[in-house]
């Protein structure tokens, strides 16, 4: 989009960032409403209300050739209308006797759709324009709606949930989300330039990007085939530490096959963790609200990683990048750490009966 916003409006890349972030401004707001009351809401109607409001904000854009600030509110209600449709998703998560499956299904069209745009996006910009990932953006809100009737009904007449959203295990295991996260997404905006400064080509540095990014579908797969376990504390340190081993191999890699290897691990280990903490979330608190927050680490984690990234660009190059990756994966695996007891113990079979 921030092709888009530069072509079309004139603006420069800052601003054209700062309209990126206050779209997930929109996400975080709407994740912070709607997660604690989502059992006192029906998760279809704020589906179809969400992708509604993202869908009409969308194709709104197209058409406005008004003030900057206009710019700015419209993204920032497509991103209420986005985060509603990920709180009701993540939510109806918890409605499922095996969130795994669901959880997987949901990142699997996400790294594809997203693989799609990226492939295709530059060549249907050449054909309509750059902003037709505006409309892009709508058709997908569309669809949303045209399936929201479809999502599964939380039941609210559960009993009490394991965690609330307050307690202490809650606060680290969204922490450690959020952290792992907002770790990779500090590192994964400067992924093409930290190819070139070690020497590797610009074609084949995107090359090896790409294939990452089709690789990555092997997370949700692997994930989903491993199915609901009781090991989901050593799963998610293993991914995470993974993800710090890729981490160090991208920063070294000095060849094409060995950045492409580093990248395809880091993106199976990021695509396997979002997975596996959406159904530890969904199975720990089948109230939903647990779940449904996680819209609001995502957004952060989108929003803060690569803000952390240019400070630490700029304040110590390639270098301070790495360490402050590195730190932010090895505050999160402190995080899950503390929280294992809940983990471990709380997840017995019959969560769901």
């Amino acid at each position: 989009m921030v092709n888009a916003y530069v072509r079309t409006y004139r603006l420069t890349n800052e601003i054209a960032g700062f309209l990126i972030a206050i779209e997930f401004l929109g996400i975080m707001l709407a994740g912070l409403y709607f997660s604690p009351r989502i059992v006192r809401i029906s998760v279809r109607k704020l589906a179809i209300f969400g992708m509604l409001v993202a869908a009409l904000a969308n194709i709104s854009i197209l058409f406005w050739h008004g003030a900057l600030e206009g710019l700015f509110i419209l993204r920032l209600v497509a991103g209420i209308g986005a985060g509603c449709g990920l709180c009701a998703s993540n939510a109806a998560l918890s409605a499922l006797k095996k969130p795994i499956f669901g959880a997987g299904l949901m990142g699997a069209l996400t790294i594809i759709l997203g693989t799609l745009i990226f492939v295709f996006e530059q060549a249907l910009a050449g054909i309509a324009g750059p902003t037709v990932i505006f409309l892009i953006a709508a058709a997908i809100a569309a669809v949303g709606l045209l399936s929201a009737p479809a999502l599964p009904v939380v039941r609210r007449n559960i009993p009490v949930a394991h965690l609330s959203l307050t307690s202490g295990p809650s606060a680290a295991l969204l922490a450690s989300y959020g952290l792992s996260f907002a770790a990779t997404y500090a590192l994964w905006p400067f992924a093409v330039r930290l190819g070139t400064s070690n020497g590797i080509a610009l074609s084949d540095v995107n090359l090896a990007l790409g294939v990452s990014a089709i690789a990555s579908l092997i997370g949700p797969a692997l994930a989903a085939a491993l199915g609901e376990r009781k090991d989901h504390r050593r799963l998610l340190l293993l991914a995470m530490a993974t993800t710090g081993a890729a981490t160090v191999g991208m920063m070294m890699a000095e060849s094409f096959y060995a950045f492409m290897l580093a990248a395809v691990f880091l993106n199976i280990a990021i695509a396997f963790s979002a997975i596996e903490f959406l159904d530890l979330l969904a199975r720990l608190d089948r109230s939903g609200r647990l779940a449904s927050s996680s819209s609001v680490i995502n957004a952060f984690g989108n929003a803060a990683g690569p803000a952390i990234g240019s400070v630490a660009m700029g304040l110590g190059g390639y270098a301070a990048l790495g360490v402050v990756s590195i730190v932010g994966l090895a505050l999160a695996m402190a995080a899950m750490l503390f929280a294992q007891t809940v983990v471990d113990d709380v997840l017995p079979d019959t969560l769901f009966d």
